[in-house]
Protein backbone atom coordinates (compact mmCIF):
# COMPACT_ATOMS: atom_id res chain seq x y z
CA UNK A 1 0.00 0.00 0.00
CA UNK A 2 1.19 3.54 -1.03
CA UNK A 3 -0.49 6.59 0.61
CA UNK A 4 -0.09 8.61 -2.71
CA UNK A 5 -0.84 5.80 -5.21
CA UNK A 6 -3.07 3.54 -2.94
CA UNK A 7 -3.00 -0.07 -3.63
CA UNK A 8 -0.73 -1.43 -6.19
CA UNK A 9 -0.46 -4.83 -7.55
CA UNK A 10 2.00 -6.20 -9.46
CA UNK A 11 2.02 -9.42 -11.93
CA UNK A 12 5.45 -11.58 -12.52
CA UNK A 13 6.06 -10.79 -16.03
CA UNK A 14 5.93 -14.88 -16.53
CA UNK A 15 1.64 -14.10 -16.44
CA UNK A 16 2.16 -11.68 -18.99
CA UNK A 17 1.34 -14.09 -22.14
CA UNK A 18 -1.50 -15.27 -20.43
CA UNK A 19 -3.38 -11.96 -19.16
CA UNK A 20 -2.70 -10.60 -22.97
CA UNK A 21 -4.03 -13.41 -24.43
CA UNK A 22 -7.79 -13.36 -22.60
CA UNK A 23 -8.90 -10.50 -25.40
CA UNK A 24 -7.97 -13.19 -28.05
CA UNK A 25 -9.95 -16.27 -26.05
CA UNK A 26 -12.45 -14.14 -24.60
CA UNK A 27 -15.52 -12.24 -25.47
CA UNK A 28 -16.99 -9.01 -25.04
CA UNK A 29 -20.31 -7.83 -24.32
CA UNK A 30 -22.18 -5.67 -23.13
CA UNK A 31 -23.89 -7.27 -20.40
CA UNK A 32 -27.04 -5.59 -20.90
CA UNK A 33 -27.45 -7.57 -24.06
CA UNK A 34 -28.27 -10.81 -22.41
CA UNK A 35 -29.21 -10.26 -18.42
CA UNK A 36 -32.83 -9.67 -19.92
CA UNK A 37 -33.08 -12.88 -22.21
CA UNK A 38 -35.38 -15.07 -21.43
CA UNK A 39 -33.93 -18.20 -22.71
CA UNK A 40 -30.35 -19.52 -21.42
CA UNK A 41 -29.81 -20.76 -25.17
CA UNK A 42 -30.88 -17.20 -26.45
CA UNK A 43 -27.39 -15.93 -24.00
CA UNK A 44 -25.64 -19.05 -25.50
CA UNK A 45 -26.42 -18.30 -29.24
CA UNK A 46 -25.54 -14.61 -28.66
CA UNK A 47 -21.88 -15.36 -27.17
CA UNK A 48 -21.34 -18.01 -30.31
CA UNK A 49 -22.33 -15.30 -32.74
CA UNK A 50 -20.57 -12.58 -30.87
CA UNK A 51 -17.43 -15.10 -31.12
CA UNK A 52 -17.83 -15.81 -34.34
CA UNK A 53 -17.66 -11.98 -35.30
CA UNK A 54 -14.08 -11.94 -33.03
CA UNK A 55 -16.52 -9.56 -30.78
CA UNK A 56 -17.06 -6.80 -32.79
CA UNK A 57 -20.23 -5.21 -33.58
CA UNK A 58 -21.77 -6.24 -37.55
CA UNK A 59 -20.91 -3.78 -40.12
CA UNK A 60 -24.24 -1.47 -41.24
CA UNK A 61 -25.28 -3.63 -44.08
CA UNK A 62 -24.82 -6.79 -41.73
CA UNK A 63 -23.03 -9.66 -41.63
CA UNK A 64 -23.93 -13.61 -42.49
CA UNK A 65 -22.16 -16.73 -40.50
CA UNK A 66 -22.85 -20.57 -41.40
CA UNK A 67 -22.28 -22.51 -38.52
CA UNK A 68 -22.72 -26.92 -38.68
CA UNK A 69 -25.38 -27.74 -37.49
CA UNK A 70 -23.69 -30.35 -35.17
CA UNK A 71 -21.63 -28.00 -33.64
CA UNK A 72 -24.23 -25.48 -33.25
CA UNK A 73 -25.78 -28.03 -31.14
CA UNK A 74 -22.56 -28.40 -29.13
CA UNK A 75 -22.18 -24.68 -29.00
CA UNK A 76 -25.52 -24.44 -27.41
CA UNK A 77 -25.35 -27.66 -25.45
CA UNK A 78 -28.30 -29.18 -26.68
CA UNK A 79 -26.76 -32.30 -28.70
CA UNK A 80 -29.15 -34.91 -26.98
CA UNK A 81 -31.61 -37.25 -28.59
CA UNK A 82 -34.19 -35.03 -27.39
CA UNK A 83 -33.12 -32.50 -29.88
CA UNK A 84 -32.07 -34.85 -32.88
CA UNK A 85 -35.73 -34.01 -34.99
CA UNK A 86 -34.90 -30.86 -36.95
CA UNK A 87 -38.59 -29.37 -36.38
CA UNK A 88 -37.73 -29.88 -32.34
CA UNK A 89 -34.42 -28.43 -31.98
CA UNK A 90 -35.70 -25.34 -34.29
CA UNK A 91 -39.36 -25.03 -31.53
CA UNK A 92 -37.45 -25.50 -28.60
CA UNK A 93 -34.09 -24.48 -29.08
CA UNK A 94 -33.40 -22.06 -32.18
CA UNK A 95 -36.53 -19.91 -32.59
CA UNK A 96 -37.06 -18.57 -28.60
CA UNK A 97 -32.98 -17.97 -29.05
CA UNK A 98 -33.80 -16.07 -31.90
CA UNK A 99 -35.99 -14.11 -30.44
CA UNK A 100 -34.86 -13.35 -27.40
CA UNK A 101 -31.55 -11.70 -29.46
CA UNK A 102 -33.73 -9.88 -31.55
CA UNK A 103 -36.02 -8.32 -28.05
CA UNK A 104 -32.98 -7.63 -25.94
CA UNK A 105 -29.78 -7.25 -28.01
CA UNK A 106 -28.63 -4.37 -29.92
CA UNK A 107 -28.62 -7.02 -33.03
CA UNK A 108 -31.54 -8.32 -35.22
CA UNK A 109 -31.10 -12.01 -36.43
CA UNK A 110 -32.90 -14.33 -38.95
CA UNK A 111 -31.62 -17.37 -40.10
CA UNK A 112 -31.69 -20.38 -43.27
CA UNK A 113 -31.37 -23.81 -43.59
CA UNK A 114 -28.52 -25.34 -45.10
CA UNK A 115 -29.12 -28.22 -46.84
CA UNK A 116 -26.64 -31.20 -48.11
CA UNK A 117 -29.55 -33.19 -50.09
CA UNK A 118 -32.45 -34.11 -47.94
CA UNK A 119 -30.63 -33.36 -44.47
CA UNK A 120 -30.21 -29.90 -42.61
CA UNK A 121 -26.09 -29.47 -42.14
CA UNK A 122 -25.81 -26.03 -40.93
CA UNK A 123 -27.67 -22.81 -40.44
CA UNK A 124 -26.94 -19.50 -42.00
CA UNK A 125 -27.34 -16.44 -39.34
CA UNK A 126 -27.55 -13.20 -41.38
CA UNK A 127 -26.75 -10.49 -38.24
CA UNK A 128 -27.62 -6.63 -38.50
CA UNK A 129 -26.85 -4.16 -35.66
CA UNK A 130 -30.03 -1.96 -34.47
CA UNK A 131 -29.12 1.54 -35.60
Amino acid sequence: YDKKEGIIIRFNDELKPYLLSLKENYGQFELENITNMQSGYGEKLFEVLNGKLMHRRPPRGGAELTIRLKELKEYLECDTKTYDEMSNFKRRVLNPAVKDINEHSYWTIEYTDIKTGREITGIRFFIKPLV
